[in-house]
């Protein structure tokens, strides 16, 4: 079972963020944080929770999320806590399916625009080779920022999240 600390220290290092720098920013004491990391103290008030949710770049419902998980552990309810937590991890991963369906898509009518530009007679051959050569560093642009966006991920913080 994962309790809230441990959910919260894994959360604060893939977001690459010491501990003094998040009780910095959400103006706790370090010894705290660490306590709440190390789950000898109960979780934070929930204002607190959405201060370090917040610095952590989660969403509203992610911040909803870790609050409800949080308030089901203190109450003693575990397993309720761990199947919320599972549902949350599944729909993160039917999330990044669709981002990645979606650029697929995009990258099928590039090609699609490209073949285009390359039957058009009325485009000269250097003009051609300019527009393709504009289309494909385009599209290479666009393929890395969108390999590191799922690596890094809007959800990001959340592929540390442990079941």
């Amino acid at each position: 079972m994962i309790l809230f600390g441990d959910l919260l220290k894994d959360l604060r290092i893939n977001a690459g963020i010491s501990q003094k720098e998040l009780a910095n920013m959400v103006e706790l004491s370090e010894g705290h944080l660490n306590r709440v990391e190390r789950n000898k103290v109960n979780p934070l008030k929930m204002v607190n929770l959405k201060k370090i949710a917040i610095c952590l770049g989660l969403s509203v419902k992610e911040i909803n999320l870790l609050c409800t998980i949080t308030i089901l552990e203190k109450a003693g309810f575990n397993n309720e806590a761990d199947t919320l937590r599972e549902k949350y991890l599944k729909s993160i991963v039917v999330h990044e399916r669709k981002k990645i369906t979606k650029m697929s898509r995009t990258f099928k009518r590039i090609l699609k625009v490209i073949k285009t530009i390359e039957t058009d007679d009325k485009i000269s051959a250097r003009n051609k080779r300019k527009i393709i050569k504009d289309v494909y560093d385009f599209t290479e642009w666009l393929y890395k920022n969108a390999k590191n966006k799922i690596s890094n991920g809007n959800h990001t913080n959340n592929s540390s999240i442990r079941t």
